[in-house]
């Protein structure tokens, strides 16, 4: 094995931090270990981090990111079998289109979004709202002149 060098001189203060890593790094190998903490005591931990303020928003912005759009999402493919599209086809739709832009889509967005998720969810999030948006109206408009022309 090679041993490490530098390629400048390590000071006093790096050397410390070198050393405390290798600390941290043996007590959180003890620390993980779920079978000696005990069921108690992992969710007590479990709890303590779902306590945290960045935690809580997060739980917040999962249960309601939705809303806006619910409605909109649920109620498309119902209208579609109603106006004719059979139930075989909007079952079709989910693995053929719907899984592999569901695959597609974050990887490619990961790639123009470098490092930055949080970026990527709000510019995709109001893309969302807004094109849902305009697909209900094209939806209506299209239900209304099909009204119409019964």
């Amino acid at each position: 094995e090679v041993p490490y060098r530098p390629s400048r001189p390590i000071d006093g203060a790096s050397d410390a931090l070198l050393s405390s890593d290798k600390k941290s790094d043996e007590d959180e190998d003890a620390e993980l270990d779920a079978s000696v903490l005990g069921l108690r005591e992992t969710y007590h931990r479990l709890w303590a981090v779902c306590q945290l303020p960045a935690v809580r928003w997060l739980f917040l912005i999962l249960l309601t990111y939705r809303l806006p759009t619910a409605l909109s999402d649920n109620v498309k493919f119902l209208k579609a079998v109603e106006f004719g599209l059979s139930k075989q086809t909007t079952a079709l739709l989910s693995p053929t289109l719907i899984l592999p832009l569901g695959i597609a889509v974050p990887i490619i967005a990961s790639k123009i979004w470098h490092n930055q998720p949080l970026r990527q969810f709000m510019v995709a999030y109001k893309l969302r709202v807004t094109v849902v948006a305009l697909f209900d109206v094209l939806m209506l408009l299209a239900v209304r002149s099909m009204g119409n022309q019964n």
